[in-house]
């Protein structure tokens, strides 16, 4: 009782303080007893008490411990559901070619159920034209015998039994001599085939006719079934097949290639698929890589996918293939088992290279900083055992009188260059350009300044890597000072997809990492420009680094992209390791013109040696999500159901009706709305012919108001889910938090389904607004939906503890130009004509729904403040709705402060091109946002920002560069950073600019679409069943 007394206490002198405080002094009589209010107050008190009891007893049902790997979400993410298999069986009949493939399998004294897993899983297979081939080498256990004749007798079987052991080589040379089949696929005989793994061999082919050889991802079964260890590997690079056999499973290859090549070799035993590549290499270039896990390697007891150490003749029949591979090849290198892998028995080999050879000058830029510069090459000149080295240190103009007395005295033992900055300011291309022609040798080293020479064998190993067939430059591996990772090669679009990124940054040194990518000499879309070494006639012939458009950054990455473009590799060669004092020198920070020029250059470039079922936040981490691509052989488009809350002009609504209407105007996608309140919005759906149904729902409304009823809920349940039935949709999508009961209307009849959630609420906020007899049904939607997609990384925080099943996703918002043309085309000036804006006055822009979640008030107080030494700007406020409580308070403090002529109220409407266009400056207050529209559209007319930093915001902006920060409801700070961007020409601007060029590469709406479409496509063929 005591508590329920105190809850009515304290909602009752919130509620009164939230009225007076909306007010600010001005309290009617229609605000104080207005109907809506006082419902609410007694709603929130009625359910305030069963939630202090819940809040007390309440435990997370998706506890940490219960949470999927991305591993085993993987796993149910990929599953091939039987609607799937049947598709995938009917375009069979499409394939123009489809040759017979051989499955060769060797067996000895395996245990019964591995065998007959083995066969079945061969016998399984959705591709048809296929022929198993076992040789059994002598065995002499009953059950492994047993287990053969009983399948003797299967038509597409042919057993060879041999007499005496000749080992797995001769085995399996044996099976193959019985193999009338195109194409050799090798299965041991304690491993499996994912049943599409031929299915997806010979699809291959549709499109690679000429492939010899083809690879594909692998992953490892326990005895009990558990998959583990997926290996997601990157498309052929024979720089990495020369540190270790990464192809390994599955491996198929033509059967003309294999007999050519004789086969297997005895005495390389443990190694004789790497001993064959190797060989094959040396012929071919055309092999290829299916990026899906068609293999699964048995661990069991004694096998080399339980413990690297189990098969110690592995360590030396690899080292033998890998030294007759450089013999054949007349490559002068020695091999060498680097100390990280070597501890551990991994079969990891790397090269050596001659402390003799070509002479290499090795371009020091540096301006001032001695200290660095002093550190650098002292640890060159100390460590270096190549012999055949030369020193450029190029001066960009140090004015600091110590650096220069330094440099003078090197110039005895170095050769010192000054090269100052032209007019146009400083370019580390040019100036790297400007360095090459004082260059006399064949090879050139970029070397930055804070490095610093860790190993002696670091220009040695360069070298040899350097010199291996069609390699155009090399990078080392550079350490942090605490000996984590900065760099082991670029991986492209590791930043949220966009800019490239340092692979491995952070991982600790010592530690292995992902199959040992950190460790081994690989093939890579990049290495950064602080230490590369390439060949100076590439270089010259390229042109050298760009400098027009990267001036600063990204130079290297262009550089080792354009080498790709000619055919020549970017290799990361690890055994040469630096430390890196990053970013002492310079401002660390990217330009954005830079980066938008790169995106424009590149846009649509993937990563060949980045597996796309690799994380591109977390470099050499699993994504959890599906990669199934069936959807081209479906029969019909897609039929998707979007549900919206409403029908108004509000941001969540406007991203639902645009990406339905372009889903299908895009994709063909069959796309239908359905919104449980009428609205504005409505007749747009009429006008893009989108089908539209309103169906309004008792009580629905209020889901996070407090007055939901328990009977509503399930009512409107059922109502959904007759909706549904009605429509047949493929696929559901639930637009915004409160639609979560849609979600539970699909799981109903297993629809697949999508959640949109634009809202960032915590747990504390979730609790304080759901009914408790809803918030069951609320967390289960989190597991039950197939995806749950967020616009923003920080909104998805949010929420991670719901994340069980590992089905969370981020897709920011892009913004559609096409949808953001005004129905009065005008220029900058002629909107602020038509405006009556004089020229000296500046235009400061607020857009978007006024309510308290935006917090425009906080903006009338800085406007107020502004306003009392300064006159010079005025203030348009879009976004009015007349007859809300919180908007109609706005109008009523701007006639308080009486600056009706210097804030302009303007109502919500769907035309408000012209304000943007008349803008100088965008304020953004809002409390609570995931990913802003309204900021996507300032950026996009290249207007600097002012905004609080609520979630997603960070995600959009750079502070600094193209906004300024403020906290929440300080008017103060907003005022002063407002009257900065008035007064500072200059940096408006140049914040202006940096806000275009920052949309450009950032946000790109086809790309955000094509993400929404590859969604659908994904869940459908997941099915509702993916759970593990």
């Amino acid at each position: 009782m005591l508590i329920r007394l105190k809850i009515i206490i304290t909602n009752f002198i919130q509620f009164m303080f939230q009225v007076l405080q909306r007010a600010k002094g001005k309290v009617t009589i229609s605000d104080l007893f207005h109907v809506q209010r006082w419902r609410f107050f007694l709603a929130k008190t009625r359910q305030e008490y069963q939630r202090v009891i819940l809040s007390q007893t309440w435990t997370n049902p998706n506890h940490a411990s219960n949470r999927l790997s991305n591993e085993q979400a993987w796993q149910g993410h990929n599953q091939i559901q039987p609607h799937v298999k049947k598709i995938m069986e009917n375009s069979i009949d499409q394939f123009h070619y489809q040759p017979k493939v051989s499955v060769i399998m060797p067996v000895y004294n395996v245990d019964a159920r591995w065998l007959t897993a083995a066969i079945e899983s061969v016998t399984k297979q959705i591709y048809p034209n296929w022929e198993l081939c076992i040789t059994d080498d002598a065995s002499d256990r009953s059950e492994t015998l047993e287990t053969l004749n009983f399948f003797n007798d299967h038509p597409k079987m042919f057993l060879v039994y041999r007499q005496t052991n000749g080992n797995i080589s001769v085995a399996s040379n044996t099976a193959v001599e019985k193999a009338t089949g195109d194409f050799l696929v090798f299965l041991d005989h304690d491993d499996v085939l994912a049943s599409h793994a031929l299915y997806e061999i010979v699809r291959y082919l549709q499109q690679n006719p000429d492939m010899d050889i083809i690879y594909s991802d692998e992953d490892k079964i326990t005895v009990s079934g558990q998959h583990y260890d997926m290996h997601f590997k990157p498309q052929w690079s024979p720089v990495l097949l020369l540190g270790y056999n990464y192809v390994n499973h599955l491996m198929c290859i033509r059967k003309s290639l294999f007999d050519s090549l004789g086969g297997f070799r005895s005495g390389f035993e443990g190694a004789q698929d790497y001993d064959l590549l190797l060989r094959a290499a040396e012929i071919t270039q055309n092999i290829g890589h299916i990026p899906k896990i068609l293999y699964h390697w048995r661990a069991i007891k004694f096998s080399t996918a339980s413990r690297a150490l189990a098969k110690d003749y592995v360590q030396n029949s690899a080292k033998k293939a890998l030294q007759e591979y450089l013999h054949r090849n007349q490559i002068k290198a020695t091999v060498y088992r680097p100390r990280s892998t070597a501890s551990y028995g991994l079969p990891i080999h790397q090269l050596d290279g001659p402390d003799n050879g070509s002479s290499v000058d090795i371009i020091i830029p540096t301006k001032n900083r001695h200290d660095m510069v002093k550190r650098c090459i002292n640890s060159i000149n100390k460590y270096t055992s190549y012999k055949n080295y030369r020193i450029l240190l190029v001066d960009n103009g140090s004015d600091d009188p110590v650096s220069i007395d330094y440099f003078n005295s090197l110039k005895k033992s170095i050769t010192v260059i000054r090269i100052e900055n032209g007019k146009e300011g400083f370019s580390f291309s040019k100036l790297c350009n400007q360095a090459v022609k004082y260059s006399r040798t064949d090879h050139i080293l970029f070397l930055n300044n804070d490095t610093e020479i860790i190993d002696p064998r670091w220009l040695s190993r360069l070298m040899v890597y350097l010199h291996l067939p069609n390699v155009g430059a090399v990078g080392a591996r550079l350490l942090f000072p605490n000996r984590t990772i900065q760099h082991a090669g670029v991986v492209l679009g590791l930043a949220d997809g966009i800019a490239p990124g340092h692979a491995f940054r952070g991982h600790i040194a010592d530690a292995l990492s992902y199959f040992f990518m950190a460790e081994t000499a690989r093939e890579c879309s990049a290495v950064t420009g602080a230490c590369l070494l390439t060949f100076k006639k590439y270089f010259s012939s390229l042109g050298g680094f760009d400098e027009k458009v990267f001036n600063v950054s990204l130079n290297d990455v262009d550089y080792c992209l354009k080498l790709s473009q000619l055919g020549y590799r970017t290799v990361y060669v690890p055994g040469a390791e630096l430390l890196h004092h990053e970013a002492i020198s310079r401002n660390k920070e990217d330009d954005p013109s830079e980066l938008a020029n790169f995106r424009k250059r590149y846009f649509g470039l993937t990563d060949r040696y980045y597996n796309l079922n690799l994380s591109k936040e977390n470099s050499f981490s699993i994504n959890p999500q599906s990669r199934l691509d069936y959807i081209e052989f479906f029969h019909r488009p897609l039929k998707v159901l979007f549900f919206s809350h409403n029908l108004n002009f509000e941001g969540a609504t406007k991203v639902i009706i645009h990406l339905a209407r372009d889903l299908k105007v895009t994709y063909g996608i069959e796309s239908l709305i359905t919104s449980f309140q009428d609205g504005p919005l409505h007749s747009y759906c009429k006008d893009n012919d989108l089908p539209c149904y309103i169906q309004e729902l008792p009580g629905i409304t209020n889901i996070l108001q407090g007055w939901l009823k328990e009977d509503d809920l399930h009512k409107s349940v059922n109502i959904t889910l007759d909706l549904i039935k009605n429509l047949k949709p493929d696929v559901v999508f639930a637009n915004v938090i409160n639609t979560f009961f849609v979600i539970q209307a699909a799981k109903m009849i297993d629809l697949p389904s999508v959640w949109l959630i634009h809202e960032s609420y915590d747990r504390k906020m979730l609790l304080k607004h759901l009914p408790p007899f809803a918030l069951a049904m609320f967390e289960d939607s989190f597991c039950t939906a197939n995806r749950v997609a967020f616009v923003s990384k920080a909104t998805m925080d949010l929420y991670h503890e719901y994340d069980q099943q590992r089905n969370f996703t981020v897709i920011h918002n892009g913004l559609n130009l096409n949808d953001f043309k005004s129905s009065i085309s005008v220029d900058r000036d002629s909107a602020r004509r038509v405006l009556t804006i004089p020229d000296n006055i500046k235009v400061i822009l607020n857009v978007g729904t006024v309510c308290e979640r935006k917090d425009q008030e906080t903006l009338i107080h800085a406007i107020y403040h502004l306003t009392k030494h300064r006159g010079d700007f005025i203030c348009y406020l879009v976004g009015a709705r007349p007859g809300d409580p919180y908007s109609d308070s706005i109008v009523r403090l701007v006639r308080k402060y009486k600056l009706e002529q210097r804030v302009k109220i303007i109502n919500e409407s769907a035309d408000i091109v012209i304000y943007y266009k008349a803008a100088d400056i965008f304020a953004f207050t809002s409390l609570n946002e995931s990913f802003s529209l309204t900021i996507l559209e300032a950026m996009a007319h290249g207007l600097p920002i002012a905004t609080t930093n609520c979630f997603g915001v960070s995600e959009q902006v750079r502070y600094g560069i193209n906004a300024l920060n403020f906290g929440f409801g300080d008017y103060l700070t907003l005022s002063s950073q407002l009257e900065k961007l008035i007064d500072n020409d200059g940096l408006r601007i140049q914040m202006g600019i940096n806000s275009k060029n920052m949309f450009s590469y950032m946000f790109n709406y086809e790309e955000a679409l094509e993400e929404y479409k590859s969604l659908a496509e994904a869940v459908w063929q997941e099915g509702i069943n993916r759970t593990i």
